[in-house]
């Protein structure tokens, strides 16, 4: 059986290792969605923001 520290240990590595990763990639996502605010085709600009909050809104809520 696995303990509980084993188990809390695991998980740090797993954040530590991935985690980093998947917030950069994420950050990246926001800012290419953010950019599509700029168009000059209106729902092109919804769309763009809209996403980028979507995406942005989990860390709001984290």
């Amino acid at each position: 059986m696995i303990d509980n520290t084993d188990q809390s240990l695991a998980i740090k590595k797993a954040h530590n290792s991935t985690g980093q990763a998947i917030y950069f990639t994420s950050v990246i996502i926001i800012l290419g969605f953010s950019i599509l605010a700029f168009s000059n085709f209106i729902p092109t600009i919804y769309f763009g923001l809209f996403t980028a909050f979507a995406m942005f809104l989990p860390y709001l809520l984290i």
